[in-house]
């Protein structure tokens, strides 16, 4: 049987819509309004330095209201590597309020800061 003969009886039998199922928009999370309010951290492997180097992993942190980035050249995307770019931003601009790392798929807001509320130190 011709699929189109079929989507037509079904179309006819009220079995078959036209309409394209609506799906609702995600609505984006509004940006911090002030600097240091929460930056948001993750690690990128791939190479870098084309041929020039083993693949290595960009450690990048962004302020979410400036989009003030800092960025570190690793080996691996670990603790160590996170604590080390964390620090070179804490010595550079100070403690920011709130951590957004994305580890494993599992987001996560983790406070840093002395004076965040909602959410406890960890």
């Amino acid at each position: 049987m011709n699929a189109e003969t079929l989507r037509q009886w079904m179309l006819a039998a009220g079995l078959w819509s036209r309409e394209r199922k609506v799906r609702q928009h995600r609505r984006r999370r509004e940006r911090k309004e002030h600097f240091g309010e929460m930056v948001q951290m993750d690690g990128s492997f791939h190479r870098w330095l084309e041929e020039r180097g083993p693949t290595g992993c960009l450690m990048d942190i962004v302020d979410d209201a400036t989009n003030r980035t800092l960025a570190r050249m690793g080996e691996e995307d670990t603790i160590w590597a996170v604590v080390d770019t964390l620090r070179a931003w804490i010595e550079r601009y100070g403690v920011p309020l709130a951590l957004y790392v994305e580890q494993k798929a599992v987001r996560e807001a983790v406070a840093v800061g002395p004076s965040w509320s909602g959410c406890e130190s960890r």
